[in-house]
């Protein structure tokens, strides 16, 4: 059962508060137009079952934290299991103004995530702690009537550790749900975090995920966003560079069509010298769906010897797919190396030829070439069991696209014997 306190169950703010295209952040995805009404009342108390496809990494695999509608499930977690060094806790409603996370200008969704949220949780890895198992963290939205739900986060390795975290969201059910989750991690010196985030929803779905990065001094921030479906996923990084010597690289694989929204911003803010960043996007966008991806790269003055690069490539499957790209450089110091690239288009026809005149179908033509087109990103988790499990999901829900795409956007319809 879950535990939302009766007196939380009441109406969010008027929908005219969410973003939308009047506001250059927000110029290509209209939440407000988007999220119906009933979506921003809170979830009710309501039954969750254990749901084993929420836990599909082996039970040994890593150590599971598990989230319904944003509270935390003690009885179907395995705290117990965390490792010297490591520990988690949630703060109650009273406290968590303590523990602030820091919002850049303009996240106007703060506010709602704010009021919504029941508690923040909060994970500290110490200095030199390096666990062996990866922590596995479960968003599980669960509603049988629309609403939402809204999750705060704080994550903390010490000087000097090593981990890796593996969070996935899952929504079920057709109703609309509407989520957001604001995240702050910092990295303190020479701390290094692997993390792979997955989002995967049916219909309603609609989230939204803030991830506030600072990284301090010859830290290391690596992180592969993998978002395979729902109305509307929109997944912000924000990076502040703290100390020199950091290094962050960010590595997005996207999906969407029929109705989907696919949505990636990240930003890097580097206000010291001798800093790296890296920005890969890989979108692939079929019938009816909508790909976005905004990066900027800001140098302060004085910043000098940074390297930073972002590029963003997408695939049209169907005519009626749309990709919108902004990439942007704002660089005030002289001795720098910034560089920014887009290009969108199709699948190589010749390609496709060749393998169909050997024997190769339109469909599995298609799931190869975008296979390849999106193995660089597969190639940056290097956990054996997390990329096995997780690739296996954007294999299969690329499969799916293929299949809904239908005979006369795929090709010319020519058939091979």
């Amino acid at each position: 059962m879950l535990t939302q306190p009766e007196s939380s169950v009441t109406a969010l703010p008027d929908i005219m508060v969410l973003p939308d295209k009047s506001q250059e952040a927000w110029r290509y995805t209209d939440l407000r137009r988007l999220v119906p009404p009933e979506a921003l009342a809170l979830l009710p108390e309501t039954e969750a079952p254990d749901h084993g496809d929420y836990y599909f990494l082996p039970d040994m695999a890593a150590v599971r934290l598990l989230f319904i509608n944003g509270i935390f499930q003690p009885a179907l977690s395995q705290k117990e299991r965390l490792p010297d060094g490591v520990t988690f806790d949630v703060i109650n409603d009273a406290a968590k103004e303590n523990e602030e996370i820091p919002v850049p200008d303009g996240a106007v969704l703060n506010a709602i995530n704010k009021k919504g949220a029941q508690s923040t949780a909060r994970i500290v890895i110490e200095a030199g702690s390096t666990p062996e198992k990866p922590l596995h963290i479960i968003h599980a939205n669960h509603g049988a009537t629309p609403g939402a739900c809204h999750t705060r986060l704080t994550i903390r390795l010490g000087a000097g550790a090593r981990a890796t975290i593996l969070e996935t969201r899952t929504g079920e059910g057709a109703a609309p749900l509407f989520s957001t989750q604001m995240t702050a991690l910092t990295l303190d010196s020479d701390a290094r975090l692997d993390h792979v985030i997955l989002t995967e929803g049916q219909a309603g779905m609609m989230h939204v995920d803030n991830r506030h990065v600072t990284v301090e001094s010859d830290a290391h921030y690596k992180a592969t966003v993998l978002a395979l479906g729902g109305r509307v996923v929109r997944g912000e990084s924000h990076v502040r560079y703290a100390g020199s010597g950091g290094q962050v690289n960010v590595t997005i694989a996207a999906l969407a069509c029929e109705d989907e929204t696919t949505d990636h911003v990240v930003t890097m803010n580097h206000d010291v010298p001798d800093c790296t960043g890296e920005v890969m996007a890989r979108t692939v966008v079929g019938r009816k769906g909508t790909g976005v991806f905004q990066g900027r790269v800001h140098v302060s003055e004085g910043a000098q010897r940074v390297e930073s690069r972002q590029t963003t490539r997408a695939l049209l499957l169907s005519p009626d797919g749309v990709m919108n790209a902004k990439p942007e450089l704002d660089i005030l110091a002289d001795d720098v190396q910034c560089a920014h690239g887009s290009v969108i288009g199709e699948l190589d026809e010749e390609a496709l030829y060749y393998l169909r005149s050997r024997g190769i179908s339109a469909d599995e033509a298609q799931r190869l070439l975008v296979g390849a087109f999106l193995s660089d990103v597969e190639a940056t988790i290097t956990h054996e069991e997390i990329c096995g499990e997780v690739w296996s999901r954007v294999m299969g829900r690329l499969d799916q696209m293929i299949d809904q795409i239908g005979q006369t956007d795929r090709t010319t319809g020519e058939v091979f014997s």
